[in-house]
Order: structure tokens, then sequence, then C-alpha cells
């Protein structure tokens, strides 16, 4: 019997992204979101289930009924800009909800893979391992590190493996545009983009993050912290750029700046590269070159074209459904 998945935040850009590569795997997924209505007329109906990680209950039912063999937690409340704004209801959904994931992990005895980010780091070296020391200095930031430290000081749950990731990138989706969609599909109707030059990530492919995480779970590197961070460090010009180049995307419209000049961005962390030396030895992992991954977000189907290929051959809301 296929193995299966449970993913918090399961239609949110990660999510998709990642159920698109667990079922072509031969996974069963489950994609728990507060709001499964709004996704009724999508690919994504056969596999969304009723699970708000603020409600600990619903939540517990839903793994329940599902009986999954492992649960990856990234729901999050993650616009770093909004949490600054909205710090109580970040802390609720990024600490409170993850406190909450556990408990039900811990009830149902089932192991958890929990994204974290990047930002946990100040941004002033670059190049972070996973020995360096986390200082965040973004609401954000602070708030996945208290959620780190509840995997950290666990006694009960033992089976637990935390991934901090860079820059995700990937394919747009209707909902949510992501990485590098905000800017290229604004720059391919003759917008103009503000973009940083002084920002500095390393961008990981979505499907790259969802690989290492199948990898870690199957080999069972519990109790461990990987950092999957992308094959280079570029800011968000240079990025955006190459991505255009492949895509065929002009970049006339692309406005270079630095975080200073922008009043409104006070999330200002200037270089959180990730250095995923660990996870590479560990498994052999290698991100997929950026241009690579440029290739295949013009020339492969969408993560819900290729979620809808699956639809035929899935009941509908059978991942709601338990094992008999």
């Amino acid at each position: 019997m296929a193995q299966r998945i449970f993913l918090t935040g399961g239609t949110g850009f990660f999510g998709v992204h990642a159920a698109a590569v667990f079922l072509r795997r031969g996974y069963q997924v489950a994609l728990g979101t507060r709001q499964p209505v709004l996704y009724a007329h999508t690919p994504l109906a056969a596999w969304v289930v009723q699970a708000n990680i603020l409600n600990q209950e619903e939540l517990f039912s839903a793994v329940r009924r599902f009986q999954p063999d492992l649960i990856i937690h990234s729901a999050a409340y993650s616009n770093p800009l909004q949490a600054e704004q909205h710090r109580v209801r970040a802390l609720e959904m990024n600490v409170v909800g993850t406190s909450n994931v556990i408990g039900v992990a811990t009830a149902l005895e089932i192991p958890v893979v929990f994204l974290s980010t990047d930002l946990v780091f100040d941004g002033q070296k670059g190049n972070y391992g996973e020995e360096d020391v986390a200082k965040p200095i973004i609401e954000y930031g602070r708030t996945k590190l208290l959620a780190e430290s509840l995997f950290q000081r666990q006694v009960l749950l033992s089976r637990w493996i935390i991934v901090r990731t860079s820059l995700m990138f990937g394919y747009p989706l209707p909902w949510n545009p992501g990485y590098p969609g905000f800017a290229s599909e604004a720059l391919r109707q003759g917008k103009t983009v503000r973009l940083f030059t002084d920002q500095y990530r390393s961008p990981v492919l979505v499907s790259d993050v969802a690989d290492a995480i199948l990898r870690l779970w199957q080999a069972q590197h519990w109790r461990q912290l990987f950092h999957v961070g992308g094959p280079e460090r570029i800011n968000r010009v240079d990025f955006v750029r190459r991505f255009c180049h492949i895509a065929d995307i002009p970049t006339t419209g692309i406005i270079e700046t630095t975080m200073e000049e922008v009043p409104e961005y006070t999330t200002r962390v200037r270089d959180v590269s990730l250095n995923a030396a660990k996870l590479q030895r560990t498994l052999q992992w290698q991100p997929t070159p950026l241009e690579e991954a440029f290739h295949q977000l013009v020339t492969e189907p969408s993560p819900l074209e290729q979620i809808a290929s699956f639809a035929t051959s899935v009941p509908i809301s059978s991942a709601a459904t338990s094992r008999s």
C-alpha cells in the first residue's frame, strides 16, 4: 500500500508543488487547509481536507482519519512584512499552531518534518550553516525559531526533522504567484517592478525541497536540523533577470533599488544565504542549477496540471478516507 503524507498548509505554494512531486512518485497525500471550499473547483479538490492548525480537535480528527505515515508541517504566517504588522497573529499561527501539530503527532505517533526558514538569521554574514547561531531580527524569523525550539525540547515526540529552506521558487499558482512569478508576470504585462540589489538569498526549487524531505524521512534522520538552500547566493535583480532571459520576458521594467530606498520595507535582512553542505554530505543531494530549473518552469506542466492528471484515477475526497 502506498505511503501517506499529510501536509499542513497544503494549498500553499510549497504544499501544491510538493503534492505534485509526491503524487508523481506514488505517495498518497492529504492537503490540510482552513477553507477547502475555496479549492472545490480546482485540481486539488480530491485531496484537500479541513484542517485548521489552530483548532487542535479538528486537526486531530483530520490526521487520524487519513492515518498518514508522515506529517509535513508547512502551514505558517509566512509573509514577513505582514508578520511585523500583525505580531500576535504571527505568533499564534507559527508557534501555537506548531504546538498543536506536535500534540497531534505525539498522540498518534506520527513523524513530522517541519519547514523553517533562512530568516532565523540576522543576515550579517551569509552562507549560514546549521552550526551558526540563529539571531533573528524580524518577527517572522523569531516566531519560526520559537517553533523550532518546540521540537528540539521534545521528550515524547522523538521522530522529527527540521528543514530550514531558503527562498523557494516555482511555477506561479492562481492564488499565489510566488517567486519569481510575482515579478515575471508583471514584467510580461509591461509593468515596472522594483527589485533589491542588496538582499541575498540562495533560492531553491520547490521540488528540490520536496525531494530532500522525502529522502531525509526515508533515511530516518530524526532529531536533526538541515539547511536546504539552492545552488547560488544571488540577489533578486540578478535572479529575476536570469529567469526572464530563459522565459523570453523583457526586463526593461526592472527598477533596481536598495532596501533603504523603500521606507515601508521594514524586514531588511541583507544576506541569509544558506550552506547546504550537511544535506549534500548526508544524502549526496544536489540542488538543481538555476538555468536548468528555469527551463523546467518554462517547459514542464504546472503543478496543478500535474495534479489534475491523477484525478481520474483517484476518487474525489479519497485523501480524507482512512485505511481499511
